[in-house]
């Protein structure tokens, strides 16, 4: 059970992240930029619980259509209905 401790950190944080846009998002006053950072690093650290859970190695990134390939490449089938999710992954300063 131990190799399952990295994907049990990280869906933590996702649920984190999804309760803290879910906060943000009743306030009128928070951008969308702030609001839709959170949402993207919630979908980010779902998608690593699970490469995570299932001992697919994967680099840092916070590419969402990179993590989503990497998903797909190890035989891990990710739902259409999802797909607009790699949309998410937009330019920043940092990158």
């Amino acid at each position: 059970m131990k190799q399952l401790e990295p994907a049990r950190i990280l869906l933590a944080k996702a649920l984190e992240d999804k309760s803290v846009a879910a906060a943000l998002g009743r306030d009128r006053g928070i951008s969308d930029a702030m609001l839709g950072f959170h949402c993207q690093q919630a979908a980010e650290k779902l998608l690593q619980a699970h490469l995570s859970a299932r001992s697919v190695a994967f680099r840092h990134t916070h590419n969402l259509s990179a993590l989503i390939g990497i998903l797909e490449k190890s035989g891990y089938a990710f739902p259409d209905a999802l797909r607009p999710l790699a949309a998410w992954t937009g330019r920043s300063p940092w990158n």
